[in-house]
């Protein structure tokens, strides 16, 4: 899929040029709408805003689904932010490495998952012993 670099005016680029990135980031307005994505697909994005007097407030990225969608607030410098578009805009990840992310998506109970593991494990324990004690009667 064709990258598409859109900004908070609404314009669009396709495809666009490590220049057009650059450009886009440097130039942002001040205000509502001060927004950068670069979007890989439907679902892949990474994006930012910005505003005047706090500067880059947010970058954020998605690979794909909710679970894989981190947000970083700090250490959002101009040139490293820049830095992280140009490089997704590559295809590389260095940007993982260089952001304290945290992720969006948080499960409605702490460890559900794990919680999920434990129940699982225990009925197929039991089960298992309601087999072996009907075998053995």
């Amino acid at each position: 899929m064709i990258p598409i670099l859109k900004l908070g005016s609404g314009e669009e680029i396709r495809d666009p040029s490590p220049e057009d990135v650059e450009r886009s980031l440097r130039s942002m307005p001040d205000g509502d709408g001060s927004t950068v994505i670069l979007q890989r697909d439907d679902a892949r994005f990474m994006q930012t805003a910005w505003e005047r007097t706090e500067g880059f407030m947010v970058l954020e990225y998605n690979e794909g689904t909710a679970d894989l969608h981190f947000q970083c607030l700090s250490g959002l410098e101009k040139e490293r932010v820049i830095r992280a578009f140009l490089g997704y805009l590559d295809g590389h990840d260095d940007y993982k490495r260089d952001f304290d992310w945290k992720p969006l998506h948080r499960p409605l109970f702490g460890g559900a998952r794990s919680l999920m593991k434990v129940l699982v494990i225990a009925i197929t324990a039991f089960i298992g012993w309601l087999l072996v004690r009907t075998i053995l009667r």
